[in-house]
Order: C-alpha cells, then structure tokens, then sequence
C-alpha cells in the first residue's frame, strides 16, 4: 500500500480474511487511507467502503495535523532559527514561556505562534505538557529552541503521520559539542514526533521522556528515517551562557532520592556530572547505574564509557579496565567502552595495549542508531592511536594519524598539542616550537601548550620569548616550581635583570621561600647593584640554617665588592669551615687577604686551592702577580 500497490494490498489482505488479525490489518489500512486522503486530497471512499463493508472497520480518530511544540526562556539568540525551520514542516508552532525578559515572545509571536505561559517549578514535564494541552494537531513535534529541524525532515513527517498505528517516531539528535566543527558530534535517537493522545504526557522533571504514555497504551515506535535535530545546546558556550550543569545536577539529584531504583536518572547524572568534571561524583552515579540496568538498555554502553571515562580521570586506571571487562561481558562492549580501554591502557604508558583496543573499535562509519560521541569514529580515535604510536617511538605513523585528525577538526587543542608533543620527541624542535604556539588557541590546553612552547624555545636559544612563555605558564599554575625555574634561567641566559627580579618577587609572593631560592635572588640583587636588599637573603640564610655554605660566601663576595675585605674574609673563612672543598672559597679567601697586603696568608689560601683544582686560572695568575 505504501509502494503505492494497493490492488495488491487488497487481494493479499482478501485471501488473509479467514485470519484473526486480518481485522487489526484492515483497521491499519483504513486509518492509513484516511491519513492519505487527508493528504493527498484524493479520494479513497470506494476503498473505505471495502473494508466497512468486508471487514467492519473505519478509519479511527486519526489525522495528519502537526504541532510543534517548544518551552522557552530567553532564547531570543536562537529561537528565530529554530521556528523558520519549521515552515513547511509543522502546521502549528505552540510555545510556551516560563519567564522571558528578552525578545523571546515578541520572536514567537512574529511566527504566528499559539502563546502560552507556565510558571517555572523545576519540573520540565509538566511545562512540556502544558504545551501540550495548547496543540491541536493529531501529532506533536517535541523541539527546543536551541534545535533546528533539518530540511530534510518535512518529506519524513509526512511519510510517518500517515501510520497511526505507530504512537511515536524516534529521529536522529546531533548535538554539536565544540563551536563551527561539523565533526564534534554526540548522536542519539529519541522519540520526538507522536500522536497527540490525551493520556500520553511527559513524565521526569529533567530529561523529561514521552514513552513511557506510550508503552502504557501498548503502541509501538519506529525509527523514522530521513528526519534529523541538530542540536547547538550543548557547546561550552551554551552550556555556561545557560548555566545549565549546575540547574540540571540538581534536578538530577532530586530525582534519583524520589526514585534511587531508576536506572537512567543514574545515567543522565553520571553524564552530567561528568560534564561538569565532577569525577568523583560521576564514578558514584555511574555505579549506581550499571548496577541498576536492565538487559538491553540503549543508555548502557554510554553509562559504562562515562564510568570509565571518570575512573581513568582520577588515575584508577586498573579498576576501569576491570570494567570496560564488565561491560563487555554484560553485552555493552563496543565502539565506547574499548576506545575507554585504549584510553586507560595508553595513560599506563602501554602503547600496545592500546592500540590493540583501538582495533576492537575501528569500524569505517558510525553504527545506524547508536547513542553516543560519534566523534570517537570521526577523529577521537586517530588522536589516541597517534599517541600511542609516538609512544612506541613510532613518529612519522603517529604524525600521520594526528594530521587526519587535525584535517577535520584543524583547531582541536588535544589533537594540536599531542602533534608538537610528537614533533618535540622526534627532535624537530623547531617545528615542535611553532606547533606548541598554534595549540594555544585552545584555552583547555593553554597551559601545557604554553609550557611545550617554553620548554622549545629554550631549546633552541630564543631566551626572550622563552621567558615569556615560562612567566605566563607559571602564572596560570603558581605551583609549578619547573615553570618558574625555566622563567628564571631563560632572563638570566638572555640578561634580563628586570625579569629576573620580577620573577623572585612573584615567586615569593605565593611561596615561602627556600633557601636556594634566597640565595639565587641575592646574587641577582646584588648584579642589579640593589647590596642591601642581597645582604638581607643572604644573612636570612645564614639566620635559618648556618650549615649552608654558599650563604657565606656569596655574602662575602658583596662585601667585598663593596671593599670591606677583612668582613669579607672573615665569612669566607666561616664559609670554608662548613665545605673546605670549595676552590673558589679559598680562592676568594686569597684574594681579601692579598688586599689586606697579607701575602703570606694569600699564598697559604691559593695554595689550599690549587689542592683542591690544580688548573684554577684565577689562583695561579694571582701567584705570579705575588711573586712579582
């Protein structure tokens, strides 16, 4: 009938008659021809009467009328482009507005919407369902406004409300997770399109669902094919602009207390936690889901991915491997929990371990109907597998995934930074330099691409910018000391006295400081000619800890600088007390006592030295100046 063969349809269903289901079959037909003649405005009243008269049916209560049917706040950034891509597609556009105060209903209302109001309860359930009460099309359209119907999707509508004998239709979401990248996908397949039924309403006060009205009916779904959501909701953007984490984890978590034995509230807590980089948090939920689910849940794969995900994420790498096993054994392995395994394998340092996972994953397309991060298929893969090479000391194979990557997501920080990672191991430094300073665009690898773009720079003598690059990376984490000392010995290398001291005033600005560091502050104080400020580091060491040599004897040699060489002598000799092997002590110990015009005692210092570095220049041309 649907091909458009209805002779054919009839017979078959003539020579069926004697069989108890051939009425259900006539009843279908009926409802289907009057969905048909709605239309197509043709006439099909001789086959109507067909089967009134043959089976006793007629077309029951159904029709074609679509409504779409939104809830907003303050969507006037989007909303305009969802409604223009419902012209066409829908015959009637509901929105409801629990609290505007921007654009958003002045924008409804230019479309020609049904206006509603709904005061927000957190409960988005019963706002959708006030919606609901608002349509009057035989179908609804479940859509946000932050969604665009694609233009595709108008023939598929068309196609599905003429089978009422379907209660609802599941369309393919594409939710776009990074800015301007067709590639950062994250795919499911939830009922949107279904039959407008007075006891069919929404149930959950967050991620709200429709099927379970239907499933009480006893009216099956299909997957309507050619009908796709793009979903721009949940970008960092949007997400933060809406402050939509924090708002939907505590509706979650008012959820699973009124229901703990539900499953998927577990889930889309475990997934929103993880979101919000709540690990911990998200392993709980996410134990608790897997404990809960049932055989064949749709959710179950993707539960046992964010579990992993957040259990590698706190380094407990063994115990995710153990379950990526479990999810295996239960019938949710796959694309999900093996590129999970990859990842825990290849944060253990075991490239073949990982790659050997990557394998298990490695299908061309992503499945028909799959719910999840399409772009594990797309580029995620390839990434991890790059790493993975280079791990191996495989460069050029590992450069080669990172590139396809990089061809279909060019700004992907993750995919940047392992890229100059690779180059840096390979020994290109210079091209690893340029690739750390690309990565920086992305703010989420900001600091390690800043500290790879240091560490090159410093590589390869170009002292300005590396101290540049150390100043900004140990000012966005304080608390990495390898950072600072890069700062420190990129300005002194470049002769940077300004930096220099700048970089000793900040650090002690958020640490107490160690003797090393006083020490190194008073020489570089003492080169800025700031003697006072020198003294002061220099007598603080010794005040904390008489035992350090060096505190004595750069002490001594500012006094001596500055001409007071009988104090000067007397901290060398304190100084060489503590280490004696120190050549340059004794050598700095001749040198007062010959300005004091004490030669024999220089003579007795210079020879100590050159026991202890017979080559020493200084000490064996100060011998011969004596000696003359």
């Amino acid at each position: 009938m649907v091909r458009g063969r209805e002779a054919d349809a009839f017979r078959i269903l003539e020579s069926s008659e004697a069989n108890p289901d051939s009425i259900l079959v006539a009843q279908q037909l009926a409802n289907y021809l009057r969905c048909v003649e709605l239309q197509s405005k043709k006439d099909h009243s001789p086959e109507l009467g067909f089967l009134k008269d043959r089976f006793g049916v007629t077309p029951e209560n159904v029709g074609i009328k679509i409504s779409a049917c939104l809830i907003v706040k303050d969507e006037e950034e989007c909303l305009g482009r969802c409604l223009e891509s419902l012209k066409g597609a829908v015959d009637e556009i509901v929105v409801v507005d629990t609290g505007s105060k921007d654009r958003t209903v002045e924008i409804a209302q230019s479309y020609g919407a049904v206006m509603g109001t709904f005061e927000w309860c957190n409960d988005f359930s019963a706002a959708r369902n006030a919606s609901l009460e608002l349509a009057t099309g035989n179908w609804i359209l479940w859509i946000d406004a932050d969604e665009v119907l694609d233009p595709g999707s108008a023939r598929a509508f068309q196609r599905a409300v003429t089978r009422p004998q379907f209660g609802g239709f599941n369309i393919q979401i594409i939710n776009y997770t990074e800015k301007d990248s067709e590639y950062s996908v994250f795919e499911h397949h939830p009922i949107r399109l279904f039959r407008n039924l007075p006891s069919v309403r929404f149930t959950g006060k967050v991620h709200e669902q429709i099927v379970h009205g239907l499933q009480a009916l006893e009216l099956p779904g299909a997957t309507l094919e050619g009908a796709t959501i793009h979903h721009y909701g949940y970008t960092s953007e949007m997400m933060e602009a809406k402050g939509k984490i924090d708002r939907t984890i505590t509706l979650l978590e008012h959820e699973v207390r009124n229901q703990p034995e539900e499953a998927f509230h577990w889930f889309n807590l475990c997934n929103t936690l993880y979101c919000a980089e709540r690990w911990a948090e998200s392993e709980h939920a996410g134990r608790q889901c897997v404990q809960r689910l049932r055989e064949n849940d749709p959710y179950g794969a993707m539960c046992y991915q964010l579990l992993t995900g957040a259990m590698i994420a706190q380094g407990k790498l063994d115990v995710a491997i153990e379950f990526c096993d479990q999810a295996t054994a239960r019938g949710y392995g796959g694309i999900l929990v093996e590129y999970e395994r990859a990842n825990a394998y290849l944060k253990m340092g075991d490239g073949a371990g990982c790659l050997a996972a990557l394998e298990k994953c490695g299908v061309d397309q992503w499945p028909e109907g799959m719910t999840g991060d399409r772009s594990i298929v797309e580029y995620k893969r390839n990434i991890i597998k790059g790493q993975a090479l280079a791990l191996l000391g495989r460069y050029d194979e590992a450069l080669a995934e990172l590139d396809f990557a990089l061809a279909k997501v060019p700004n992907y920080g993750p995919a940047l930074y392992s890229r100059a990672a690779t180059l840096e191991k390979k020994g290109d430094t210079f091209e690893a330099y340029e690739a750390f300073l690309k990565a920086r665009s992305d703010a989420g690898i900001l600091a390690l691409a800043t500290k790879g773009a240091a560490r090159t720079a410093l590589a390869l003598g170009i002292l300005q910018a590396a101290a540049k690059l150390f100043k900004e990376a140990w000012e966005a984490d304080p608390d990495d000391y390898g950072c600072w000392v890069g700062w420190t010995e990129a300005a002194t290398a470049w002769g940077d006295t300004e930096s220099i001291l700048l970089a000793y005033e900040a650090f002690v600005k958020h640490h107490e400081p160690t003797n090393e560091v006083l020490i190194n502050w008073g020489r570089a104080l003492a080169e800025a000619g700031q003697d006072e400020r020198a003294l002061t580091c220099f007598t603080e060491v010794i005040k904390r800890d008489p035992t350090q040599a060096n505190a004595y004897f750069n002490c001594g040699d500012l006094l001596y600088r500055n001409g007071a060489f009988s104090d000067a002598a007397h901290l060398y000799e304190t100084g060489l007390r503590v280490n004696p092997n120190h050549a340059d002590g004794w050598f700095m110990m001749g040198n007062a006592l010959a300005q004091m015009n004490l030669d024999e005692g220089a003579k007795l210092a210079y020879r100590q030295a050159l026991q202890i570095n017979p080559s020493h220049a200084g000490v064996l041309n100060n011998l011969e100046v004596i000696a003359a």
